[in-house]
């Protein structure tokens, strides 16, 4: 569980690449559609941006790329009625477009003005890759990809005769006290947190993504259902979030910070925030994570601590803690 864009599903899909040696043909198909999405709204989004800022492109032709970028909808492919893609031709206007020399400008001065995936860069610069015929997704574009998701999706883990349900919730915190209760015999909660989103406002509220976060930690770890549960926490997008300190300073959203932009006092810090809050003092597994690593194995972490819990439990049954 986690907010938004915490990287909730990519965990989830980062389990599957780590435990199950990762994605059949038809499920990276299955991932092309949000990939499709995924860089052209985010090119729109830029566009919009620099609009809205005044800012125009270097090559005076990249301006009218930006037209057709912001003119274009996906459109199912030729001769298919369910998929979308995205033309050779738009993949190469996006691709001039990322390239153009202001790009600098508006990337390191302004990221935090506008709401862009953190997986836009990535997707930016596979865009030709992307929009060619019959494009097929690997491994890492399934775990770069962001799809929305307001559902429960659930998959097993196994390592050796242990097999671990893992439960994603979805977007679904609006609603919790309708489903927090079934979640009472569950082993370990893994939460998820994006270390990015220090400076990411949300929407028009005074707090940020990551204060918001750690308040919905803070909800779940004192919750009366989980006197019994472990949480795995894993402070993710480490990678961003080492990128963006030396632009925009972690002190400026947590005043009581001194560390400066060393990521590992500014991880530290934020991993003791959130263990402040831990009044019922359950056992936490911490976790600095880049979930879209395929070489990253987060299946040993979740192992770990359901196994120690278990035991744990077992001993205060019996008296023994």
């Amino acid at each position: 569980t986690g907010t938004k864009e915490c990287g909730k599903s990519t965990i989830l899909k980062q389990l599957k690449v780590s435990n199950q040696g990762g994605f059949t043909t038809p499920e990276l198909a299955a991932f092309r559609p949000a990939a499709y999405k995924n860089v052209l709204e985010s090119s729109q989004a830029l566009v919009t941006y620099m609009r809205e800022a005044g800012f125009e492109c270097i090559k005076g032709e990249n301006n009218m790329h930006c037209d057709r970028i912001l003119a274009y909808k996906l459109d199912a492919a030729p001769g298919s009625l369910k998929e979308l893609h995205i033309s050779p031709d738009i993949a190469e206007a996006i691709y001039h477009l990322w390239k153009d020399p202001v790009m600098t400008k508006v990337m390191d001065e302004h990221r935090a003005k506008f709401n862009l995936m953190d997986n836009a860069e990535y997707f930016f610069n596979k865009v030709l890759q992307i929009g060619t015929p019959g494009y097929l997704p690997d491994d890492r574009d399934a775990l770069c990809v962001y799809e929305a998701s307001g559902k429960f999706t659930e998959m097993e883990v196994k390592m050796g005769q242990l097999v671990i349900r893992v439960i994603e919730v979805g977007n679904q915190h609006n609603n919790r006290k309708k489903w927090i209760h079934s979640f009472e015999c569950a082993t370990s909660i893994i939460f998820c947190t994006a270390l990015s989103d220090y400076d990411v406002m949300l929407g028009r509220e005074s707090q940020t993504r990551l204060q918001d976060s750690l308040l919905l930690f803070e909800s779940l770890v004192n919750s009366r259902w989980f006197l019994r549960t472990s949480f795995v926490l894993f402070l993710n997008k480490i990678d961003i979030f080492k990128e963006k300190l030396t632009k925009s300073p972690l002190d400026h959203y947590f005043p009581d910070y001194i560390g400066g932009d060393d990521v590992n006092k500014a991880g530290k810090y934020i991993l003791w925030k959130f263990m402040q809050v831990n009044r019922a003092r359950l056992s936490v597994y911490p976790n600095l994570t880049q979930a879209t690593d395929a070489k990253n194995d987060l299946s040993r972490s979740l192992f770990v601590a359901v196994k120690e819990t278990i035991l744990q439990n077992a001993l205060k049954d019996q008296g023994i803690m």
